[in-house]
């Protein structure tokens, strides 16, 4: 599964479960948009949703595990891996200091 098809996924996944909205869905959608034309880092979308405050940690770690693990890319198949490096490891400590 393409990246830009994973993000959508966990776009509406997020939505249909209630921590974001479709307005709050579509400006992400169009600031990830602008930064990709700006030549900016790519971010993820959930990234987004974290940064701008629309979604927590737990959320997001939610959402992710809905989506199938054999339609996520693997750590290093993205060149995106990099750029959301500092959310990845959020999420790890969190999962960890969670099952503690």
């Amino acid at each position: 599964m393409a990246i830009e098809e994973l993000e959508k996924h966990f776009g509406t996944t997020a939505v249909g479960k209630g921590f974001i909205n479709f307005d709050q869905l579509m400006e992400a959608l169009e600031i990830q948009e602008r930064e990709d034309m700006e030549g900016k880092k790519h971010r993820l979308i959930g990234t987004i949703f974290f940064d701008m405050g629309f979604m927590t940690l737990p959320q997001i770690e939610e959402v992710l595990v809905c989506i199938p693990l054999s339609a996520a890319p693997r750590w290093g198949e993205t060149d995106y891996d990099a750029d959301n490096e500092d959310l990845l490891i959020t999420l790890e400590q969190n999962r960890k200091s969670s099952l503690a």
